[in-house]
């Protein structure tokens, strides 16, 4: 998916970008919730779920990387960007980013009582499959375009404001629902954004008390 996210953009192809986007986030784990999970459509429930995710990435990120596709149509074609090293730099960034937010939710989660969900399917695709595809997609794509026009000229502009957007829906995410007391971990329910997972069994369980 990262590589048809990348392709897509640099050959200026405005509209397949958001389809990989909501293939890479949305479609994929709204899939994983249906066969595996047994959840149904909860995830997109806005008042337990993820505003980051079901907002965000379906409408600020699909949208950043469609005006992405348009400016990259004036990139020079012989640009360090389109290199293979920067294309695998920036999958490595992704990765490290999606690994990074898996070990801070780590601690959040155990908790609460939520350890159990790390290892469910949508946690993990989510952490490791997501992430990496769209944080380093933007980097690869984003990063040259900042380089070459500054963040003043429209199309940058625009990129950055539907991540703003974005940012944004992640700050609301961390500020709203249950209350916790315990410090340093998301406001977030946990045990409504992933079920207990029984990796030996591959099923999901219930929460132990």
């Amino acid at each position: 998916m990262y590589g048809g996210l990348i392709v897509a953009v640099q050959r200026g192809n405005f509209w397949m970008p958001p389809l990989v986007v909501l293939l890479a986030s949305p479609i994929l784990l709204a899939s994983l919730a249906l066969t595996l999970e047994g959840r149904g459509f909860s995830i997109f429930d806005l008042g337990r779920q993820s505003w980051a995710f079901a907002i965000g990435d379906s409408l600020a990120l699909t949208t950043a990387f469609a005006l992405a596709a348009l400016a990259w149509r004036k990139m020079p074609a012989d640009h360090w960007s389109r290199s293979p090293s920067w294309i695998v730099a920036s999958l490595a960034i992704g990765l490290l980013a999606g690994a990074g937010f898996h070990a801070l939710d780590t601690k959040g989660y155990r908790v609460v009582g939520a350890g159990q969900a790390l290892l469910s399917p949508t946690k993990l695709a989510h952490d490791f499959v997501t992430y990496p595809v769209l944080f380093g997609g933007l980097v690869c794509v984003g990063v040259p375009l900042l380089a070459v026009w500054g963040w003043w000229s429209w199309y940058v502009m625009s990129i950055l404001i539907c991540v703003l957007v974005w940012a944004t829906l992640v700050a609301a995410d961390v500020t709203r629902g249950n209350l916790w007391t315990a410090p340093g971990v998301y406001r977030l329910d946990p045990k409504w954004l992933h079920p207990a997972w029984d990796a030996q069994r591959f099923r999901p369980v219930a929460f132990r008390q």
